[in-house]
Formats: structure tokens, sequence, C-alpha cells
């Protein structure tokens, strides 16, 4: 019998480093991505690691302007590392 699965969802918040978007701008595009239409599978595909936290948060969208308001708030306080 199979073992049940625990479904996650995406809440959507990409965090990058200058240095990779400068390299991500230049890179072809894959087939994987070209047909998912999702960047990830793009930078999967050319070798890049993507981490992912799980956070006990609900996925919407009051939850995502939330976090982007937080997250603009560290970069203007810290300055991007």
């Amino acid at each position: 019998m199979a073992q049940p699965r625990t479904l996650l969802q995406d809440i959507g918040l990409y965090v990058f480093r200058r240095e990779f978007l400068l390299a991500f701008a230049g890179m072809v595009q894959t087939p994987l991505s070209r047909r998912r239409t999702w960047n990830s599978c793009g930078i999967l595909e050319h070798g890049y690691r993507i981490k992912a936290v799980v956070t006990e948060l609900e996925s919407t969208r009051s939850t995502l302007r939330k976090i982007s308001k937080r997250v603009r708030g560290m970069l203007l306080m810290h300055g991007p590392s």
C-alpha cells in the first residue's frame, strides 16, 4: 500500500543574488522551462540549486504581501548580502 503524501503549497517568494540574476538573464531557455513556463525548471536544469523552506504559513495573497513587505524592510535596513 502506498504511503500517504504531504502536499505543500508554494508561497511564491523567490530571492536571488544580483550575480545570479545577471547570469540567469543570459541563460538559454531549456525545453522544460519553455514547456512549463516556470523559470525554476530552467534554474534546476542549468545545475543550480533551489532552497525551499517549510513554513506553517498559509499560502494566500495577504500572506505574500506581508512577507514581501517584511523582506523589503529587512533589505532596506541591512542591505543585500
